[in-house]
Formats: structure tokens, C-alpha cells, sequence
């Protein structure tokens, strides 16, 4: 006798009919007589409340049912290996929701520490304006951000504030360098009295002497002042950042 054969047997016994013996399980009429016609089987869970409900044991219950057996075996390795797949997944997801949160507060710090050294290795002097300035030479003065203003810039974790400014007075105008990483810097040209820029030079790579020459068609900049000014800023950037 199969388990669906099983079923029937002891649902009659009990003068239960079909509906009764859904109701008293919360599955529907036709589950019952899926069971009964072995089209399908219930889950383990089920299996236990109807042997202990009619006092029969789960081994009598299964009994011979090879069919039967080999589902639930199938069931219980599947739900292993499910709830596996889930920690795996549990564990995947907390990684990436601890990088997205830790990395950026890392780098922070990180870069905090390195802007305060520079701070103190160059004798920086804070502005009023929270940012700190470095007087190199009575032409060329550099500009760092405060490192507690630091914020993330989004999901590429980099920093509004990693920059280092750098001015060079000129006669009636100043030429600022802007750097934004180790490869590249920005040029404007500033008139003093204004402070409006006056001309854009653009992004320029900081280790090719072609960009310095490109400065220096443009504006009435001492050639040697210029390489000594974006040496220095090389220096102090790679050491910040």
C-alpha cells in the first residue's frame, strides 16, 4: 500500500471526509485527493502532524513507499542546499553593504591623517576660511582644504575635497593651479583686482614639459618660476594623496 492509499485509509477510518480532512490541515479539497490518487505527496511537515494526530508511526506510514522516500530525501538535501545558497548570499550582501559604507569612512580617515601631516611637514597656516595656505616663496603660495571638511563624492568613493591649489602672482594677475589627481592639473588665469578668471588654459598633465610651454604662450609667466611652482605642487599632492 502507497502513502496516498495510506491516507485514504485513515481519513475512512475516521469518517472524515475529504473537506474535513482539508480543513483540519488548511489546504484545499482537492490537495486531499492529489494525495489519495498519489499525484502528489505533503511535506514532511504535514506528514508528522498526521502521524501524530491518528497515532501512527512515520515509518508505518511510509511504508514501501520507495517513491515517497526518495522525494522527501531529494526535499531535505534541496533544503540544505538552499539554506547554504542563502548564508552564501546572506554573507555576499553584507560584505558589499559593509564596503559601500566602510571604504568610503576608511579613505576619510585616511586621507584626513595624510592632509594633517602635510599640514604640519610644511607649515601650513589655517585661513579664515577653514582651509590652510602655504607661502613656498613671495610668488607662489599653495592651498589645501580643511581635512575636516572632507565628504564623499558618491559610488566612486573619491572626495570633493582631494584637491591642492596653487597661486602664482604675476604682475596684475595671478595664474592658479588646480591640481585633481596625480596626472593632471587645471589653469586659470585670475585678474587681481576682480578676482575674475581671464582666461581658462584647461586641464593640463602636470609631468609634461609640452604643458608648460603651453602656459607660457599664453601667459607672461617666468619659465623656471613655473616648473619650480608645479614641482612643488607634485611634490606636496603625491605626499597628501
Amino acid at each position: 500500500m502507497d502513502l496516498g492509499s495510506r491516507i485514504k485509509k485513515i481519513r475512512k477510518d475516521n469518517n472524515l471526509t475529504q473537506d474535513d480532512f482539508a480543513e483540519k490541515y488548511n489546504i484545499t479539497r482537492q490537495t486531499i485527493s492529489s494525495w489519495e490518487n498519489s499525484k502528489s505527496y505533503p511535506d514532511i511537515e504535514t506528514l508528522v502532524r498526521i502521524s501524530d494526530d491518528f497515532s501512527i508511526s512515520l515509518d508505518k506510514l511510509l511504508k514501501e513507499d520507495k517513491k515517497m522516500i526518495e522525494k522527501i530525501t531529494k526535499s531535505q538535501k534541496d533544503s540544505i542546499i538552499y539554506k547554504r545558497l542563502l548564508v552564501i548570499l546572506g554573507i555576499i550582501v553584507g560584505v558589499i553593504v559593509i564596503s559601500y559604507f566602510a571604504l568610503p569612512f576608511c579613505s576619510e580617515l585616511k586621507i584626513q591623517h595624510q592632509l594633517e601631516t602635510t599640514i604640519n611637514n610644511y607649515k601650513f597656516v589655517k585661513n579664515s576660511d577653514g582651509t590652510y595656505k602655504y607661502d613656498y616663496n613671495d610668488n607662489i603660495t599653495y592651498e589645501i582644504p580643511n581635512p575636516k571638511n572632507l565628504k564623499p563624492s558618491g559610488y566612486n568613493f573619491r572626495f570633493f575635497e582631494k584637491t591642492l591649489y596653487c597661486n602664482i602672482n604675476l604682475e596684475s594677475t595671478y595664474l592658479k593651479l588646480t591640481w585633481i589627481d596625480d596626472n593632471y592639473f587645471d589653469a586659470d588665469v585670475i585678474e587681481k583686482q576682480t578676482n575674475r578668471v581671464i582666461d581658462n588654459i584647461g586641464l593640463l598633465g602636470n609631468k609634461s614639459i609640452d604643458q608648460i610651454s603651453e602656459i607660457t604662450k599664453r601667459v607672461d609667466i617666468d619659465k623656471n618660476l613655473l616648473k619650480e611652482a608645479i614641482k612643488k605642487g607634485n611634490e606636496i599632492y603625491n605626499k597628501t594623496y
